[in-house]
Protein backbone atom coordinates (compact mmCIF):
# COMPACT_ATOMS: atom_id res chain seq x y z
CA UNK A 1 0.00 0.00 0.00
CA UNK A 2 2.96 2.22 0.39
CA UNK A 3 3.79 2.41 -3.19
CA UNK A 4 0.08 3.24 -3.80
CA UNK A 5 0.17 6.10 -1.20
CA UNK A 6 2.98 7.64 -2.98
CA UNK A 7 1.22 7.59 -6.19
CA UNK A 8 -1.76 9.36 -4.62
CA UNK A 9 -0.74 12.74 -5.92
CA UNK A 10 -0.85 11.64 -9.14
CA UNK A 11 -4.37 10.57 -10.85
CA UNK A 12 -2.84 8.69 -13.36
CA UNK A 13 -0.20 6.85 -11.53
CA UNK A 14 -2.46 6.07 -8.68
CA UNK A 15 -5.20 4.41 -11.10
CA UNK A 16 -2.27 2.08 -12.43
CA UNK A 17 -1.27 0.68 -8.88
CA UNK A 18 -1.35 -2.38 -7.30
CA UNK A 19 -4.50 -0.47 -4.84
CA UNK A 20 -6.60 0.46 -7.78
CA UNK A 21 -5.51 -2.76 -9.85
CA UNK A 22 -6.71 -5.43 -7.01
CA UNK A 23 -9.82 -3.81 -6.32
CA UNK A 24 -10.75 -3.47 -9.82
CA UNK A 25 -10.06 -7.20 -10.43
CA UNK A 26 -12.91 -7.86 -6.85
CA UNK A 27 -14.64 -5.38 -8.12
CA UNK A 28 -15.46 -4.72 -11.67
CA UNK A 29 -13.62 -7.92 -13.81
CA UNK A 30 -12.04 -7.89 -17.04
CA UNK A 31 -13.10 -9.13 -20.30
CA UNK A 32 -11.15 -12.27 -19.45
CA UNK A 33 -11.99 -12.92 -15.63
CA UNK A 34 -15.25 -12.02 -14.03
CA UNK A 35 -15.30 -10.40 -10.28
CA UNK A 36 -15.18 -11.33 -7.46
CA UNK A 37 -18.62 -13.38 -6.01
CA UNK A 38 -17.75 -10.91 -3.08
CA UNK A 39 -18.67 -7.94 -4.62
CA UNK A 40 -22.28 -8.99 -4.63
CA UNK A 41 -21.83 -9.83 -0.73
CA UNK A 42 -23.86 -5.86 -0.16
CA UNK A 43 -26.79 -6.63 -1.99
CA UNK A 44 -27.33 -10.15 -2.59
CA UNK A 45 -31.17 -11.05 -1.90
CA UNK A 46 -31.64 -7.12 -0.74
CA UNK A 47 -29.13 -4.48 -0.08
CA UNK A 48 -27.60 -4.60 3.83
CA UNK A 49 -29.30 -1.10 4.07
CA UNK A 50 -32.72 -2.16 3.62
CA UNK A 51 -34.84 -0.38 6.29
CA UNK A 52 -37.27 -3.73 6.27
CA UNK A 53 -34.82 -5.77 7.18
CA UNK A 54 -32.17 -3.61 8.62
CA UNK A 55 -32.49 -5.49 12.11
CA UNK A 56 -32.75 -8.45 11.50
CA UNK A 57 -29.98 -11.67 10.78
CA UNK A 58 -32.49 -13.12 7.60
CA UNK A 59 -31.62 -16.40 5.52
CA UNK A 60 -30.47 -13.95 3.05
CA UNK A 61 -27.58 -12.70 5.23
CA UNK A 62 -26.38 -15.75 5.54
CA UNK A 63 -26.40 -16.61 1.71
CA UNK A 64 -24.66 -13.06 1.00
CA UNK A 65 -22.12 -14.05 3.58
CA UNK A 66 -21.51 -17.61 1.74
CA UNK A 67 -20.08 -15.17 -0.69
CA UNK A 68 -16.78 -14.96 1.20
CA UNK A 69 -16.29 -18.70 0.41
CA UNK A 70 -17.06 -19.75 4.21
CA UNK A 71 -19.92 -22.02 4.31
CA UNK A 72 -21.65 -22.36 7.67
CA UNK A 73 -21.27 -25.48 9.89
CA UNK A 74 -23.69 -27.86 10.59
CA UNK A 75 -27.07 -26.41 12.60
CA UNK A 76 -25.71 -22.81 12.67
CA UNK A 77 -27.95 -21.55 10.41
CA UNK A 78 -30.86 -23.30 12.22
CA UNK A 79 -29.70 -22.19 15.42
CA UNK A 80 -28.96 -18.30 14.09
CA UNK A 81 -32.41 -17.95 12.88
CA UNK A 82 -33.79 -19.41 15.67
CA UNK A 83 -36.74 -17.24 17.28
CA UNK A 84 -34.95 -16.79 20.63
CA UNK A 85 -31.65 -16.18 18.78
CA UNK A 86 -33.59 -13.34 16.35
CA UNK A 87 -34.81 -11.99 19.61
CA UNK A 88 -31.42 -11.44 21.11
CA UNK A 89 -29.78 -10.42 17.70
CA UNK A 90 -32.48 -7.83 16.84
CA UNK A 91 -32.33 -5.80 20.65
CA UNK A 92 -28.54 -5.89 19.71
CA UNK A 93 -29.00 -4.89 16.37
CA UNK A 94 -31.35 -2.00 17.17
CA UNK A 95 -28.42 -0.38 19.56
CA UNK A 96 -26.02 -0.23 16.88
CA UNK A 97 -26.27 2.70 14.51
CA UNK A 98 -26.39 0.96 10.93
CA UNK A 99 -23.78 3.87 9.97
CA UNK A 100 -21.69 3.28 12.52
CA UNK A 101 -17.71 4.26 11.45
CA UNK A 102 -14.90 2.45 12.65
CA UNK A 103 -13.36 6.28 11.96
CA UNK A 104 -15.13 7.63 14.69
CA UNK A 105 -13.55 8.88 17.79
CA UNK A 106 -14.81 6.34 20.12
CA UNK A 107 -15.99 3.70 17.86
CA UNK A 108 -17.35 0.90 19.81
CA UNK A 109 -14.76 -1.92 19.93
CA UNK A 110 -16.26 -5.46 19.38
CA UNK A 111 -14.79 -6.40 22.08
CA UNK A 112 -15.78 -3.83 24.80
CA UNK A 113 -18.48 -4.83 27.02
CA UNK A 114 -21.12 -2.61 25.24
CA UNK A 115 -23.63 -3.71 22.31
CA UNK A 116 -21.35 -4.12 19.37
CA UNK A 117 -19.37 -6.96 22.12
CA UNK A 118 -22.59 -8.51 23.15
CA UNK A 119 -23.64 -9.21 19.59
CA UNK A 120 -20.17 -10.06 18.47
CA UNK A 121 -19.85 -12.66 21.41
CA UNK A 122 -23.41 -13.55 21.05
CA UNK A 123 -23.15 -15.15 17.23
CA UNK A 124 -19.57 -16.39 18.81
CA UNK A 125 -20.96 -18.94 20.81
CA UNK A 126 -23.05 -20.53 18.26
CA UNK A 127 -21.38 -23.41 17.44
CA UNK A 128 -19.09 -23.57 14.50
CA UNK A 129 -19.63 -19.56 14.55
CA UNK A 130 -15.43 -18.79 14.39
CA UNK A 131 -14.32 -15.76 14.27
CA UNK A 132 -14.57 -15.70 10.49
CA UNK A 133 -17.98 -16.54 9.96
CA UNK A 134 -19.05 -14.41 12.59
CA UNK A 135 -17.11 -11.32 11.39
CA UNK A 136 -18.58 -12.07 7.93
CA UNK A 137 -21.70 -12.23 9.34
CA UNK A 138 -21.13 -8.91 11.39
CA UNK A 139 -20.26 -7.20 8.34
CA UNK A 140 -22.51 -7.27 6.49
CA UNK A 141 -24.84 -5.98 9.25
CA UNK A 142 -22.17 -2.93 10.29
CA UNK A 143 -20.34 -2.84 7.15
CA UNK A 144 -19.33 0.59 7.60
CA UNK A 145 -18.00 -0.49 11.69
CA UNK A 146 -17.03 -4.10 11.62
CA UNK A 147 -14.16 -5.40 8.95
CA UNK A 148 -13.48 -9.06 8.41
CA UNK A 149 -11.54 -11.12 10.23
CA UNK A 150 -9.64 -13.61 8.38
CA UNK A 151 -6.26 -15.72 7.84
CA UNK A 152 -4.92 -12.92 5.74
CA UNK A 153 -6.13 -10.50 8.75
CA UNK A 154 -4.15 -12.93 11.04
CA UNK A 155 -0.82 -12.76 8.86
CA UNK A 156 -0.71 -9.00 8.01
CA UNK A 157 -1.73 -8.03 11.46
CA UNK A 158 -0.36 -11.40 13.67
CA UNK A 159 -3.51 -10.61 15.71
CA UNK A 160 -4.67 -13.59 17.86
CA UNK A 161 -7.33 -11.85 19.72
CA UNK A 162 -10.74 -9.84 18.83
CA UNK A 163 -8.85 -6.92 21.21
CA UNK A 164 -5.71 -7.03 19.03
CA UNK A 165 -7.45 -7.83 15.76
CA UNK A 166 -9.97 -4.81 15.90
CA UNK A 167 -7.32 -2.48 16.64
CA UNK A 168 -4.95 -2.94 14.43
CA UNK A 169 -7.48 -3.07 11.84
CA UNK A 170 -8.92 0.54 12.72
CA UNK A 171 -5.20 1.78 13.20
CA UNK A 172 -4.28 0.67 10.06
CA UNK A 173 -7.31 2.25 8.63
CA UNK A 174 -7.11 5.47 9.83
CA UNK A 175 -3.39 6.01 9.66
CA UNK A 176 -1.04 7.04 7.04
CA UNK A 177 -0.67 10.64 4.87
CA UNK A 178 -3.35 9.95 2.74
CA UNK A 179 -4.94 7.11 5.54
CA UNK A 180 -5.92 3.59 3.80
CA UNK A 181 -9.57 5.39 4.41
CA UNK A 182 -8.91 8.24 1.80
CA UNK A 183 -7.38 5.96 -0.69
CA UNK A 184 -10.15 3.41 -0.66
CA UNK A 185 -13.11 6.74 -0.76
CA UNK A 186 -10.81 7.58 -4.09
CA UNK A 187 -10.37 4.45 -5.33
CA UNK A 188 -14.19 3.99 -4.89
CA UNK A 189 -14.52 6.97 -6.66
CA UNK A 190 -12.35 6.09 -9.79
CA UNK A 191 -13.77 2.83 -10.03
CA UNK A 192 -17.48 4.11 -9.64
CA UNK A 193 -18.52 1.51 -7.39
CA UNK A 194 -21.93 0.98 -5.93
CA UNK A 195 -22.41 3.22 -2.72
CA UNK A 196 -23.87 0.01 -1.06
CA UNK A 197 -20.08 -0.74 -0.89
CA UNK A 198 -18.42 1.40 2.29
CA UNK A 199 -14.90 2.39 1.86
CA UNK A 200 -14.19 -0.11 4.71
CA UNK A 201 -15.51 -2.82 2.50
CA UNK A 202 -13.24 -1.63 0.24
CA UNK A 203 -9.91 -1.77 2.39
CA UNK A 204 -11.29 -5.53 3.50
CA UNK A 205 -11.32 -6.30 -0.71
CA UNK A 206 -7.89 -4.98 -1.40
CA UNK A 207 -6.36 -6.30 2.21
CA UNK A 208 -7.45 -9.94 1.46
CA UNK A 209 -6.64 -9.78 -2.27
CA UNK A 210 -3.06 -8.80 -2.00
CA UNK A 211 -2.82 -11.48 0.56
CA UNK A 212 -3.81 -13.83 -1.85
CA UNK A 213 -2.08 -12.82 -4.74
CA UNK A 214 0.73 -12.60 -2.71
CA UNK A 215 0.67 -16.15 -0.86
CA UNK A 216 -0.08 -17.46 -4.83
CA UNK A 217 -3.60 -17.85 -4.43
CA UNK A 218 -4.51 -15.54 -6.92
CA UNK A 219 -8.20 -17.18 -7.42
CA UNK A 220 -11.06 -17.35 -5.11
CA UNK A 221 -10.61 -20.26 -2.72
CA UNK A 222 -12.15 -22.03 0.30
CA UNK A 223 -11.58 -19.85 3.22
CA UNK A 224 -10.89 -21.58 6.81
CA UNK A 225 -12.25 -20.16 10.25
CA UNK A 226 -10.10 -19.56 12.35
Amino acid sequence: MIDSANRYGDETAFVASEFVEHLRAYFVGSESARRYAGAAFETLGHSWCDDRWINTIRPSVLLARGTFSTPLAKCASEHLLDERFQARATRLLSAIPPDADIRADGAVHLHDDVTAGELYRLIRAVSGMGPTRTSKLLARKGPGLVPIRDRNDESAFHASSARDWWRQYREMVVSGKPSTYTLAVTTHRLLDLSPLATPLRVVDAVLWRSEEVGSGRAQESADVDL
